[in-house]
């Protein structure tokens, strides 16, 4: 019998328009993958971090009909039309882009996040999460931010009456525990430049993915025995050989605004996922070469019986494809230029001032239905693919659980 309680972390990164992606990992995870191992929710720990943290709200809120939260992510993303997230600047993005990267236009960030407010108060009950989080069906919801004044990033959480954990990671210092709101899923996902900073309680807060080293860190603090990430991102080799196009397109300040939202979204998280599996192999190793008690004997020798070091599972569920590219397929064919007048032809521009076939920034503003909907798609193929790995993993926390 097990002395502490087995529990799985869902971790869910960061993307904008890319989120869509997410949502088709989460439909195929409660639709196909929990039926398979007997349960109705992959997780009962939800860590999301700026696009991810409002799927994660939508999960917590909707935790007792989690169909019901997976069709309804699902159908916020298909239905969309640029006005729905952009606003009415959608028509003018572009040369408000233009002007800001040459330093023409003092402005915090180029979109209203009115309108995406207003998307997620039709579509996320946020009144719903504390009964489903007091009544036991999610363990713990945590949302991080980055906090504007200091540049530190906090993780804000809701969970049942035990107190919070004291991080063992010291870059990541502050953890609030609240109840979690509309105003703070907005905060975590205000990508720099693109939306403003949120105020809550007085303090503006941005995008956790700007200053998140260490994207595992609330799940595992919060008790994750096993993990599910999902990164909207394909993987890409360390190193590649010489592209002349990408050099040409290198100069492009455009171009160089989608890669370094790359950077601050996702980056990390790669980074960390690559950590976790080297020190799950480290302790599996250890284990075979000196026994059961070599976790239990080094947690002991390093003296951190708060933060012991255990093996974590984790699957990954990754794009198989370039967003980038599908995002430049998507806004220079026909049905898309023909259907959406002044805006599609405003991002197809961008496409072309990124000067290559990754384009990396239309792939986070490109908040249009039809792309949203292949990406959801292959979010499903994605995890359709890993489908007996996801059953193993959380079926094994699940059996662990119950014992």
């Amino acid at each position: 019998m097990s002395a502490r309680p087995h529990k799985t972390g869902l971790v869910l990164a960061g993307g904008a328009a890319r989120g869509a992606y997410e949502a088709g990992v989460l439909a195929y995870l409660i639709e196909e993958v929990c039926p398979d191992i007997g349960v109705a929710m992959p997780a009962q720990l939800l860590a999301g971090t700026s696009v991810g943290a409002l799927h994660a709200c939508g999960l917590a809120a909707l935790a007792d009909q989690p169909r019901e939260a997976a069709a309804r992510l699902t159908r916020m993303w298909t239905g969309l039309r640029l006005g729905d997230v952009l606003g009415a600047n959608v028509r003018h993005f572009g040369r408000m882009l233009a002007r800001l990267v040459l330093g023409r236009r003092p402005a915090t960030a180029l979109f209203d996040s009115a309108p995406l407010a207003r998307l997620l108060g039709d579509t996320i009950p946020f009144a719903r999460i504390a009964h489903n989080v007091d009544t036991g069906l999610v363990g713990a919801l945590s949302l991080t931010a980055t906090h504007v004044a200091s540049g530190h990033s906090v993780v804000f959480t809701q969970r049942s009456a035990a107190p919070l954990p004291a991080w063992r990671s010291r870059r990541m210092p502050v953890a609030h525990a609240c109840d979690i709101t509309l105003d703070h899923a907005l905060a975590s996902a205000a990508v720099p430049l693109l939306f403003p900073p949120v105020r809550i309680d007085g303090q503006l807060y941005c995008d956790g993915g700007l200053r998140q080293l260490v994207p595992l860190s609330p799940a595992l603090e919060l008790g994750a025995d096993a993990l599910v990430v999902i990164i909207p991102r394909q993987s890409t080799p360390a190193a590649e050989p010489a592209d002349p196009a990408r050099e040409r397109a290198y100069g492009s300040p455009l171009y160089l605004l989608g890669k370094t939202l790359d950077a601050l979204l996702l980056d990390h998280l790669d980074e960390d996922v690559e950590r976790l599996q080297q020190l799950n192999a480290v302790l599996h190793a250890g284990t075979r070469r000196y026994g059961a008690s070599f976790v239990h004997e080094l947690n002991d020798g390093m003296g951190w019986p708060m933060h012991a070091l255990r093996p974590v599972e984790v699957v990954t569920v990754r794009a198989s494809h370039d967003l980038g590219a599908m995002a430049a397929d998507h806004v220079r064919s026909a049905r898309f230029t023909s259907g959406c007048g002044l805006a599609a032809e405003a991002l197809r521009r961008v496409a072309d001032l990124e000067g290559s076939r990754e384009t990396d920034l239309v792939s986070y503003l490109l908040f249009d239905g039809d792309y949203a909907a292949q990406l959801v798609e292959l979010g499903r193929g994605d995890a359709r693919a890993r489908h007996e790995e996801l059953c193993t993993l959380l079926g094994r926390a699940r059996v662990r659980a119950v014992h």
